[in-house]
């Protein structure tokens, strides 16, 4: 009870506390950070789907009144000149005699100081001429208002429009930019559009609908395409009037602005650049973009009715739902792989909303869908995490419980093996010395040899149970690897060896020949431990005399090698088919053959032989053809001056 209640306290606590940080999360400013910054990877990933064609935009820069107007005499200037209005003027006259379909110049009162008398030009070639709109700044400063426009100004209200836009890029300009804000003058890409005959009727906000702007303020996300795309033609270029360029300007909405960087003071600054969608977070305005190329694109997005529609409220929770619920189940797989499908999945994601601003002009927020993603990702992150490290404990505990009852199983083997030894060779010494073999003929004297040879099988086979039980025990072969190798008489030890079967041979089973390249008596001194190497023969010349047919021959050849003595085993047996070459020194593993199946045996002979010609620094290597017998080669390291 006590459990349960601790449980129940413990979900209600963290309840809470996923209630407060979605609460934060969803009224502080990281929610629309978070949606900004992904806001702007999809923009810079997205291709362009626009039609430009019907746009242009002509450049002013800071050299266009050097050009217009000739050089600037003034000494010690360390910034270039304010343009002239008869510069700008100049360059509106040129523009007013294309077949332009609509003319707007951008004047900001930083650069085109308005109570400038030539200001009253301006206005009076806009009355003269429809086409011409004028785009003015700075009503929103503090102590401005549009009281305090030129008073020609004010005698075209219906050509008049607002042309500054706010500094920062992420929140203003293009996620919400502004086209229509009642009681004040239109904004320049809401009056071009409507001149332009198209339906703005969908910009009427609906009695009643949640908005993130003011109720008299109307915003449309921009489906942002990069500035270059705008045909630009520089201010003197139209003003020279060549007949080329105002051949090019024919049928064109013309938006004429200030392109210069004027990093003089903040004012200057913001009347002309703001940032764009490819700058990173923090970056200077001075990688930014024109005001102009910002009314250029957002021209371009009202008048193909290309600006971004936000989808409604249940896809944004589907998303949501369908994400996390993906980024829980990739745990079912590795940490890795997980990884890999969580940055490839969200990778393909912001791909497709990428595609679906260009092509679909649908904006799908992803901020609510990264929070629970990442939430679901932490989550299973440490719950796989935790299944690991009890995975991990629990193979331990088992290996550890194994190792233990594998440690009593080969105490056990090794007292078993140990005495029934000690039984066989009690019973072997009797029938040696029960009858003379010289004074018993016929059946008896083959029942004793049978009887005499079978003891032998029998301390064979003890023999090897030994050598595993003591060395998978820690005994005395594992510690053999600690002892620094000796300097041995390797034709010795292969002697000693081939003794232990003499009895075999002078029964006709099975010849043993030993076989001694030229010149290697004086060089068979090998590095290795006596007693391991004579176990490792042992068992190679034991395999050779059991599968070997009766009157066969074992043949045992020592020759030298670069750096190494080479002790070859070959026999006349059924030879081992390619396939088992590696799996017949795999412990316990005999070959599945019945031609070699039926004899007796326990597996561990070539097992411990590799082991043990590890432990010495050798080799063993085998090479055979079924029908054609086997060679086993024992590579021993050659002492140094042998």
């Amino acid at each position: 009870m006590r459990d349960k209640i601790a449980n129940a306290l413990l979900l209600a606590f963290a309840a809470v506390v996923g209630a407060l940080f979605l609460y934060v999360y969803n009224s502080s400013p990281l929610r629309d950070r978070v949606e900004s910054k992904l806001f702007d990877i999809r923009t810079r990933l997205a291709p362009t789907s626009i039609d430009t064609s019907d746009l242009g935009v002509i450049a002013i820069d800071d050299w266009t009144t050097t050009e217009l107007d000739g050089p600037d005499l003034e000494k010690n200037r360390t910034k270039p000149r304010n343009l002239s209005w008869r510069s700008l003027l100049r360059v509106v006259r040129a523009a007013l005699l294309t077949d332009a379909a609509h003319i707007a110049v951008l004047v900001p009162n930083q650069i085109f100081p308005y109570g400038d008398p030539q200001a009253e030009e301006l206005a009076a070639l806009a009355v003269r001429d429809r086409r011409l709109v004028i785009g003015v700044f700075d009503l929103s400063v503090k102590n401005q208002s549009p009281e305090l426009l030129p008073a020609a100004f004010k005698k075209i209200p219906d050509q008049l429009a607002k042309a500054d836009v706010t500094r920062y890029y992420r929140r203003e300009i293009v996620r919400d930019f502004v086209v229509k804000e009642e009681g004040e003058l239109p904004f320049l890409p809401y009056l071009l559009a409507a001149r332009k005959g198209v339906d703005l009727s969908f910009l009427a906000p609906e009695r009643g609908e949640a908005r993130r702007l003011p109720e008299d303020r109307t915003a449309v996300k921009l489906n942002y395409f990069h500035p270059s795309q705008l045909a630009t033609w520089k201010a003197e270029s139209l003003a020279v009037a060549q007949p080329a360029t105002l051949a090019e300007l024919k049928g064109k909405t013309l938006l004429i602005g200030y392109t210069s960087w004027r990093n003089w003071t903040s004012h200057d600054r913001e009347a002309t650049f703001v940032n764009s969608p490819w700058q990173m977070d923090g970056e200077d305005l001075a990688d930014g973009i024109p005001v102009v190329h910002v009314q250029g694109v957002a021209l371009a997005n009202l008048t193909q009715n290309k600006f971004l529609r936000d989808v409604p409220r249940p896809f944004d929770l589907f998303q949501t739902f369908i994400i996390t619920v993906a980024t829980l189940l990739i745990w079912k797989s590795s940490v890795g792989f997980a990884s890999f499908l969580f940055i490839g999945g969200w990778s393909l994601l912001l791909l497709l909303h990428a595609a679906a601003f260009a092509w679909l002009n649908r904006y799908l927020p992803l901020a609510d869908a990264a929070l629970f993603s990442s939430l679901a990702m932490t989550y299973g992150a440490l719950r796989r995490l935790g299944l690991e490290a009890r995975m991990r404990a629990e193979h331990e505990a088992i290996a550890k419980s194994e190792g233990e009852l594998a440690a009593i199983q080969e105490r056990f083997l090794d007292r078993f093996a140990e005495e029934l030894a000690a039984i066989n060779r009690r019973a072997r010494a009797a029938l040696e010395t029960s009858s003379a073999l010289k004074d018993l003929e016929g059946t008896p004297k083959d029942a004793l040899v049978r009887a005499l040879g079978s003891c032998e099988e029998l301390d064979d086979y003890l023999n090897g149970i030994q050598q595993f039980a003591k060395f998978a025990a820690g005994g005395t072969y594992q510690e053999k690897k600690r002892l620094p190798l000796a300097r041995i008489d390797s034709l010795a030890v292969v002697q000693k060896v081939v003794r232990q079967f003499e009895s075999r041979a002078s029964e006709g089973k099975v010849a043993i020949e030993v076989d001694v390249a030229d010149g290697v008596a004086n060089t068979a001194s090998a590095l290795a431990d006596p007693t391991l190497l004579s176990q490792i023969l042992y068992n190679l010349v034991s395999n050779a005399v059991k599968y070997s047919p009766v009157g066969g021959r074992v043949a045992i050849r020592v020759e030298p090698a670069p750096g190494r003595l080479l002790i070859r085993v070959a026999d006349q047996g059924p030879g081992i088919s390619p396939e088992f070459h590696e799996r017949i020194f795999e412990k316990f593993y005999r070959v599945k053959d019945d031609s070699v199946y039926k004899l007796k045996g326990h597996g561990l002979g070539l097992y411990l032989s590799k082991y043990f010609a590890d432990q010495i620094g050798a080799a063993i290597d085998l090479s055979s053809t079924p029908g054609k017998g086997a060679e086993f080669t024992l590579a021993l390291q050659k002492a140094k001056g042998a």
